[in-house]
C-alpha cells in the first residue's frame, strides 16, 4: 500500500513539474525601450515642410515571458500558440522555443499623434513575445508634424483576445516620446540614416543582442553588419528592410527565424516535433557562429565544415581501400548528413551529384577498350 502511494505521489509530482503552469492573475507587463522616427523611407518626395513624406517608426520592446514579480511569473507565455519550453517555476527564466507564434491582436506598437490622451493614429500588431523589434509605417498624406513634441509611441496590450475573451482590463501600456531622425532630406539620405542607426554605436540591434544575453556579434557583426540572425528581427519591423538598405546587412544574410512558424511539420508526430525543434536550434546556432566569427551565413559555414570532414574521410578510405568509389562515398556521406541543417543546400547537393556523375562517366569511358 505504501509503495502504491509513493508511486502515485511520484507521478503527480512529475506531472506538475513537466506541465506549463500559467498563473491565474496575469499582469501582462509591457516595455518600450527605444523608438526612432524616419521619413521618406519608401516615398521619394521633395520635402518642403514637416508634413510631407511617409513615416517609419522603429521600436525596440519587450513583452516579458516571465516577471520578476513571483506572484505572476508567466504573463505572455499563455498568449503564444506554441508554448513549447515556455514554462516557469518561481523565478526561473523562461525561454520559449517559438516566441514568434504570438496570437495576432493581443499586443501592439501604437503611435499617438498628439499624446496618449488622443485617439490612435496608427497601430501594428507585435510579432513575438520577449525582446524584439517592431515597426509602424505611416503612408504619405498623414497629418503628423515631423518633430512634434507631443507625439508618443507605445507598446500596449489589447483588452480582449481574437476569440473575444477578456485579456486584461484596463490594457497595459508603456510609452515614450520618440527620437526624430533627420529632417528635410532625399530618400537615399533617409535610408542612409536608418542604416547608420542600425550599424552604429548604440544601435538598437546591439542593444537587442545585449537584452537577449546573446554572444557578442550574434546580431551585429564586428564590421557593423546585420547578421542572418539579426535580419530575422529587423524583418519583423519592416519585412523588406534588407532590400531598401542592403549595405547594412551581411552578404547573403537571410532571416533564420521565420515569423510564419506556427507548428512543426507533422503536429501528430511527437518524434517529428522533436526533430523540427532540434533542427531549428542547430541552424540558429550555426548562424550565430558563422555570423559572429566568420562573417558568413550558418549554411555556408556548415557546408565548408562538412566538406572538410568529407575530404578527410575520402582520403582515409582511399588510403585504406585504394578504391576511388569508396573515397567518393566517404566524401558524399557527410554532405548528405549536412542536408539536415542546410549544409549544403539541396540545390548545391544536386550540383555536386551532377559533377560526380560527369566524372564517373569520364572514368568509365576511359576504361572502355579502344
Amino acid at each position: 500500500m505504501k509503495l502504491k502511494t509513493l508511486i502515485i505521489f511520484f507521478l503527480l509530482a512529475t506531472t506538475l513539474v513537466a506541465t506549463p503552469v500559467f498563473s491565474a492573475s496575469q499582469t501582462y507587463n509591457v516595455e518600450i525601450n527605444e523608438a526612432y522616427v524616419f521619413r521618406n523611407i519608401l516615398t521619394d518626395e521633395s520635402i518642403s515642410n514637416n508634413n510631407e513624406g511617409d513615416l517609419f517608426i522603429l521600436v525596440r520592446y519587450n513583452l516579458p515571458a516571465s516577471s520578476t514579480d513571483l506572484a505572476s511569473v508567466d504573463e505572455w507565455c499563455a498568449e503564444i500558440r506554441d508554448n513549447t519550453g515556455c514554462t516557469s517555476t518561481g523565478s526561473i527564466y523562461v525561454d520559449p522555443i517559438f516566441p514568434n507564434t504570438i496570437n495576432e491582436g493581443v499586443a501592439f506598437a501604437t503611435v499617438y499623434k498628439d499624446g496618449i490622451a488622443t485617439s490612435i493614429t496608427q497601430q501594428e500588431p507585435l510579432k513575438r513575445i520577449g525582446h524584439g523589434l517592431s515597426g509602424i509605417y505611416v503612408d504619405a498624406g498623414h497629418n503628423i508634424t515631423f518633430g512634434n513634441a507631443t507625439t508618443e509611441v507605445c507598446i500596449e496590450s489589447s483588452t480582449t483576445r481574437p476569440d473575444g475573451t477578456t485579456l486584461i482590463t484596463p490594457k497595459t501600456q508603456d510609452c515614450l516620446f520618440p527620437t526624430w531622425v533627420g529632417g528635410v532630406g532625399s530618400q537615399s539620405d533617409q535610408r542612409d540614416r536608418l542604416a547608420n542607426l542600425l550599424s552604429g554605436l548604440g544601435s538598437p540591434i546591439k542593444n537587442l543582442e545585449s537584452a537577449l544575453y546573446m554572444p557578442q556579434f550574434a546580431l551585429l557583426s564586428p564590421l557593423g553588419k546585420i547578421t542572418p540572425l539579426g535580419s530575422a528581427y529587423t524583418s519583423e519591423s519592416l519585412s523588406f528592410m534588407s532590400s531598401i538598405i542592403p549595405s547594412a546587412f551581411q552578404i547573403g544574410a537571410e532571416a533564420v527565424l521565420n515569423s510564419s512558424i506556427v507548428t512543426p511539420t507533422n503536429p501528430d508526430s511527437a518524434f517529428q516535433q522533436e526533430l523540427d525543434i532540434a533542427s531549428k536550434n542547430l541552424t540558429d546556432n550555426l548562424d550565430k557562429v558563422g555570423g559572429a566569427y566568420l562573417g558568413m551565413s550558418g549554411g555556408a559555414f556548415a557546408t565548408i565544415f562538412m566538406a572538410i570532414i568529407g575530404i578527410f574521410l575520402a582520403g582515409a578510405l582511399y588510403s585504406a581501400t585504394n578504391n576511388g568509389y569508396m573515397s567518393l562515398v566517404g566524401f558524399t556521406l557527410p554532405m548528405t548528413i549536412g542536408l539536415y541543417f542546410r549544409a549544403p543546400t539541396i540545390s548545391a547537393m544536386f550540383g555536386l551529384i551532377v559533377i560526380m556523375g560527369a566524372f564517373a562517366i569520364w572514368y568509365m569511358i576511359r576504361k572502355v577498350p579502344q
